[in-house]
């Protein structure tokens, strides 16, 4: 059968992975962009340009092309930013989510979607909880955290309401080439790719608090999960995606150094220092591998090097 698959946030990070790993896979894919500047290397047929908060444009992109399946990916993703600008994180996550589902239980009521959310929705869970699984109550600490656990539940309650096929995945933090730097590894990668490129001995970067633990797994490993759950009959419906555990970002910094020949020197600082930001989280995968095998592949090692030398390459191609 040729699938047609249609991915909101087509452009983003884990957008263009997904839509390499698709198209490798012999899916005809179709991608929503926020932006006109689409990045073509990630193999798309064809491109929309739209905001996903714009209902009616939604619905006549759905109209039009009548996927067979649906991941949505697009919305506001940075947790830190969410702090500054709440508003437009609930308006991009919860009503774009809802104009997403509300679209295809108009236009593709048969398609299979997967609604992406965050595990920060369950960011404050006691710590003797640990690991989180679906099981576990929303507990975000972010309006990010809170803004993905709202859709969450909305795309539950359509699937109850309506009898979507309609699955819930809630990945642990990804990582890898490609990713914004205004996240925290690929801030140090880049800063590393650029201390090189300018010849200097010592790279000094200054973050917050470094003795936090989180799940991290390779985005290219993330978008597998993805790929694997658009087809085949389903037992369950809800997912998390992750390592299955935890590693402080002191551990990560230690690593990373090991990738160059510079002295890499942090510095803490109190502004960097997130609100009752939890000290670890990580999950448990043993749903998904239940439901069709998925496991992390890729180690953290390589996950590492491989982001390195993305900034590398962004360095040296253009001054960042």
């Amino acid at each position: 059968m040729h699938m047609r698959v249609l991915v909101t946030g087509a452009t983003g990070f884990v957008g263009r992975h997904l839509c390499r790993l698709l198209c490798q896979r012999g899916y005809s894919v179709v991608g929503i962009a926020y932006s006109d500047d689409v990045n073509q290397d990630a193999a798309v047929e064809q491109w929309y340009s739209a905001d996903i908060r714009d209902a009616g444009l939604v619905a006549s992109i759905l109209r039009f092309v009548r996927p067979d399946a649906i991941v949505h990916l697009a919305g506001a993703s940075s947790v830190g930013a969410s702090f500054a600008s709440p508003h437009e994180t609930w308006l991009t996550n919860v009503i774009g989510t809802l104009n997403v589902v509300d679209a295809a239980r108009t236009q593709a009521p048969d398609a299979r979607l997967l609604a992406i959310t965050s595990a920060e929705q369950y960011a404050g869970i006691n710590p003797s909880d640990l690991p989180i699984t679906t099981a576990c109550e929303l507990a975000p600490l972010s309006p990010y955290g809170a803004s993905k656990a709202a859709a969450y539940i909305l795309a539950g309650q359509f699937r109850e309401n309506y009898g979507m096929d309609i699955i819930r995945v809630a990945p642990l933090n990804h990582i890898g080439p490609g990713q914004a730097d205004r996240f925290v590894i690929p801030k140090i990668a880049r800063q590393i790719a650029k201390a090189e490129a300018d010849k200097q001995n010592v790279v000094s970067i200054n973050l917050g608090d470094i003795d936090i633990r989180r799940d991290f797994t390779d985005v290219r490993d993330i978008v597998r999960g993805y790929a694997d759950l658009l087809i085949g009959k389903r037992q369950e419906t809800d997912f998390l995606i992750c390592s299955g555990r935890s590693i402080s970002l002191r551990e990560i910094i230690r690593r990373l150094s090991g990738t160059t020949d510079l002295d890499v020197n942090i510095t803490q600082s109190q502004e960097l220092m997130r609100p009752n930001e939890a000290s670890d989280i990580y999950g448990s995968f043993a749903a998904i591998r239940k439901e069709v095998g998925w496991k992390p592949e890729i180690d953290l090692m390589r996950t590492l090097i491989d982001t390195v030398d993305y900034w590398r390459t962004e360095t040296l191609t253009k001054d960042v």
